[in-house]
């Protein structure tokens, strides 16, 4: 990690070049020493002085168990976390000799809490691999051509069937996969129509990028604050898990990939990746320490219970099967499971009971056989991507008029407004794929018993979902 340095008043102030495997290359960080007196204005100032990418402000750790706590600006504001400004800085502490007992194990707390660095030395020198705070899938962003737009491309130069969403270890980035290198290098940001998209999503940068065989990417990234980064670490792991949810490289018990960035800026990185899978877990496991406190997690304070009596709004022939009966036979309680999470760091699913198909790719579910046998309902399912286009959807249900929900889904499948939940902080995420059945099943219940139940369990615990909502019609 090539470098040099200078001094100003009584600060020691490095520059280096992060990701780079020689000089005049990578990501350039400035990381300031011993700034524990500098005010957080002058830092911003300095920042802006410095016009790169990221200045670092190294401070005394707020846990003597820590190596130190740094602060993250651009040259209008600061970060919560970022990439390579953790890794540039992780490299200047153990070069420069102020990890305590020189360690290449350590921690640096940031503001998203602390982060874990690793050192490893090679023939190359010191390379610093960082441990990404936990993983978030968040807002999807429907309107393809406008995202499209904003980065100067059309829709055709996007991967089908795979969103623009937003994933976020720390810092959300808005991920765009395009069918290939050259439409990564044709991509132009707007910074107008990119400026609206972002603030839809409420992400920090348009990451766009193409898989290009052999488990490498090749990707760049657009923002406000900076119009194109040279090599961004805290959107490359997300970027990594981003490709192996959407099954653009193919996922493994342990996924190793590369991700070259900067080289049409002449900035020319490589940023390594490392994603761990256990099972059927959708996300790749975290190897850092997570924020949070031990608790009872079934009422958080400041949170109440909410008293769901929608019931007594049902025709009246319904009401008896809802009130005053107590369980239904072979039933101790009602099935109702506390969340184990607060709402805020719950990823959520949707299940709707208005028979939506998705007409390209799947079969309408039977209304034939439901015409002739009332008594029946079809037990099968559908997973609905989040992604999905009002015109992709079909509707069969004979008991609803499905002109407006076909005009507009939300009105049983409210996909965009629990993305927007999730952009919001209200919901921890959202599931990728949703779910659709049929709300009028058979009155035994055996194939949902035997068939349906199981099957939409083993598919919500592989999409990451702790908690499900009915959206019935």
């Amino acid at each position: 990690m090539p470098g040099h340095e200078a001094v100003t008043k009584s600060h020691r102030i490095h520059t280096v070049d992060v990701f780079a495997e020689k000089s005049l290359a990578g990501n350039q960080l400035a990381v300031v020493l011993d700034a524990a007196d500098i005010p957080s204005e002058a830092m911003q100032r300095i920042a802006k002085e410095m016009n790169i990418a990221e200045t670092t402000f190294v401070l005394p750790p707020s846990d003597p168990a820590n190596a130190a706590r740094i602060r993250i600006f651009t040259p209008v504001s600061e970060l919560p976390f970022a990439g390579h400004p953790t890794v540039g800085t992780a490299w200047v502490l153990a070069t420069e000799g102020l990890v305590p007992r020189g360690s290449l194990e350590f921690v640096l707390e940031e503001g998203v809490g602390p982060v874990k660095v690793r050192g490893v030395k090679g023939p190359g020198g010191l390379t610093f691999w960082m441990t990404h705070p936990p993983l978030t899938f968040g807002a999807v962003e429907r309107r393809r051509e406008q995202a499209a737009e904003s980065i100067g491309l059309s829709e055709d130069d996007l991967v089908a069937e795979v969103p623009v969403q937003v994933a976020s270890t720390g810092n959300p980035f808005l991920f765009f996969a395009l069918r290939d290198d050259l439409a990564v290098d044709q991509a132009v940001a707007d910074l107008e129509l990119l400026g609206d998209v972002l603030e839809g999503t409420r992400a920090f940068g348009a990451f766009v990028f193409a898989a290009v065989g052999g488990n490498r990417l090749y990707s760049r990234m657009f923002s406000l604050d900076i119009p194109e980064d040279p090599a961004t670490g805290s959107g490359s792991g997300p970027l990594g898990a981003f490709a192996v949810r959407y099954g653009l490289v193919p996922r493994a018990p342990r996924v190793t990939l590369v991700s070259e960035q900067g080289t049409k800026m002449g900035r020319q990185s490589f940023l390594h990746i490392e994603l761990t899978y256990h099972g059927a877990d959708e996300n790749p496991s975290n190897r850092g320490r997570r924020r949070g406190a031990a608790g009872d997690h079934r009422n958080p304070p400041g949170l109440r219970p909410v008293i769901v009596d929608s019931f007594k709004y049902l025709p009246r022939s319904f009401r008896p099967f809802y009130e005053g009966r107590g369980p239904f036979t072979g039933e101790a309680a009602p099935v109702w499971a506390p969340l184990q999470k607060r709402l805020a760091e719950s990823r959520i699913a949707l299940l709707t009971s208005a028979g939506i198909y998705l007409k390209r790719s799947q079969p309408s579910f039977d209304l034939g056989r439901e015409q002739t046998h009332p008594e029946w309902g079809d037990p099968s399912w559908r997973a609905i991507p989040a992604a999905t286009q009002a015109a992709g959807i079909g509707v069969a249900h004979l008991h609803i008029n499905d002109e407006d929900l076909l005009s507009d889904p939300e009105i049983a499948l409210p996909m965009r407004m629990l993305a927007r939940l999730a952009s919001e902080g209200v919901i921890g995420g959202a599931v990728a794929e949703h779910v659709s059945v049929m709300g009028y099943q058979d009155r035994t219940l055996r194939d949902w018993q035997s068939m349906t139940a199981p099957q939409l369990v083993a598919h919500l615990h592989g999409q990451g979902a702790d908690g499900l909502i009915l959206a019935p019609v």
